[in-house]
């Protein structure tokens, strides 16, 4: 099939990742275990996470699929589900928010395009805001462009895996708790959803403004 399909992310999808990602399980171990087995990387590990969490909660995110192949994914889940999730030095995240676990994609236009549909997706589940925790341009690990058998390095701190925070507020995401290495970001749904409420009824107005407008003479 070809095209552009939005996929929920789910154990029978999970395969679908981008390839950096796939598998990856760094803030799905719980910190003994993460000293007991220096793996991060288990595709069983990672599908059994997602199907938990989409019976507890929903899918827990979502892939793009452009022409058969992901050219972006995201990852999201409550933070009780996460267990790294309280570890970072600017935890915890919000009450109101799900924490932003993975954000990969092969251009900024198809992150837009994830992000945006992540956005209407966590709207209809009622959730107001999704929290990142921020990091360098060039993330160790799963959001490097290694492949998993280049990047299998010994277990990291738990503030190595993170989105850059330059990625995260070019899409719209804003500094709630600065840190100098380890940032926390929020992208407030509501908010994001009522702007371009706003700006696509403010487009409909002018054109049809423009429709109804007497010709120039």
């Amino acid at each position: 099939m070809t095209g552009r399909q939005v996929v929920p992310l789910t154990a029978a999808t999970t395969d679908l990742l981008r390839p950096s990602c796939r598998g990856c399980v760094r803030w799905l171990r719980d910190p003994v275990e993460a000293h007991a087995d220096a793996a991060r990387h288990s595709v069983p590990g990672l599908r059994a996470w997602a199907e938990t969490v989409t019976h507890e909660w929903g899918p827990p995110g979502l892939l793009v699929r452009q022409d058969g192949r992901t050219v972006a994914h995201v990852v999201v889940a409550p933070p009780s589900l996460v267990p790294r999730a309280a570890l970072p030095a600017t935890a915890p995240v919000s009450d109101d928010a799900v924490l932003l676990l993975s954000l990969s994609s092969s251009s900024r236009a198809f992150t837009k395009v994830a992000v945006q549909s992540l956005g209407r997706e966590l709207l209809r589940r009622t959730v107001r805001a999704v929290e990142a925790y921020g990091g360098p341009a060039v993330v160790t690990g799963c959001l490097s462009s290694a492949e998993v058998a280049q990047s299998d390095l010994p277990w990291p701190p738990p503030d190595v895996c993170r989105v850059p925070t330059t990625l995260l507020t070019g899409v719209g995401f804003t500094v709630v708790r600065p840190h100098p290495t380890c940032p926390r970001l929020r992208l407030d749904l509501r908010s994001t959803a009522t702007v371009r409420e706003d700006v696509t009824s403010a487009v409909r107005a002018w054109l049809a403004d423009r429709a109804t407008a007497p010709a120039a003479t």
